[in-house]
C-alpha cells in the first residue's frame, strides 16, 4: 500500500515498475496529487495497480493493517526539506516499510536505525523490487520488520513522554525572557 500525497515530490513510476515486476501482488495506491492523477490517467496501468481517493482518517488504522507492505517515496531534491510523515503511521501499523528515498533523509535514519524495513536510493528500482519478492516468500523477515517497526512506535510515539519534552522546552522558553 502507498498512502497520501503523490505529486511532483514522489515518482509514481516507481509503483508503475513494481507493479510491471511483480505481476502476483496488488499494489493499492490511497493518495491524492498530481502523481496520482498521472498514474488514474494512464492509458495502459498495470492492472495489479488499484487506486482510491484520500480515505476519511477513521479508516486509515484498519487500511494500514490491511498491507502486507507499506511504501514511501521521495525524490532526492525533496529530501532536503521533507520527511514523509506517512513514515511514522507505517510504524505504528507495524507493517514492513519500503523507502525509496535518499539514505540521509530522517525517515530512511529511523527505518534503519529501527530496522523495520529498507530504504533504497530513488532510482535503485532492482534494490526494491528483490526486497520486495524477498518480503513475499520470507515471512520470518516480513514478521521481524513488522515486530520492529511496532516496538519502535510504542518506544518513541509516548504521548505522554512528547508532551514532557514540549512542557520543558515552554519552560525553558520562558526562563530565557
Amino acid at each position: 500500500i502507498y498512502t497520501g500525497t503523490l505529486a511532483l515530490k514522489h515518482n509514481p513510476e516507481i509503483i508503475t515498475n513494481i507493479a510491471i515486476k511483480n505481476k502476483d501482488i496488488d499494489i493499492l495506491i490511497i493518495g491524492a496529487g498530481s502523481g496520482f492523477q498521472k498514474l488514474k490517467n494512464m492509458k495502459n496501468i498495470p492492472l495489479n495497480i488499484k487506486m482510491l481517493p484520500l480515505q476519511p482518517y477513521k479508516k486509515m488504522s484498519d487500511i494500514l493493517n490491511s498491507a502486507d507492505v507499506l511504501l514511501g517515496i521521495l525524490s532526492k531534491d525533496a529530501s532536503k526539506f521533507s520527511v514523509p510523515s506517512k513514515i511514522l503511521n507505517y510504524l505504528c501499523a507495524g507493517k514492513p516499510i519500503i523507502l525509496s528515498a535518499p539514505q540521509d533523509n530522517l525517515s530512511a535514519t529511523i527505518i534503519k536505525d529501527s530496522n523495520s524495513g529498507k530504504v533504497f536510493d530513488p532510482h535503485d528500482l532492482k534494490g526494491i523490487n528483490n526486497f520486495l519478492k524477498t518480503l513475499v516468500k520470507d515471512n520470518t523477515i516480513k514478521i521481524k520488520y513488522s515486530l520492529n517497526a511496532r516496538d519502535y512506535a510504542n518506544k518513541n510515539f509516548k504521548i505522554k513522554n512528547i508532551s514532557m519534552k514540549f512542557e520543558n522546552l515552554i519552560n525553558n522558553l520562558n526562563k530565557i525572557k
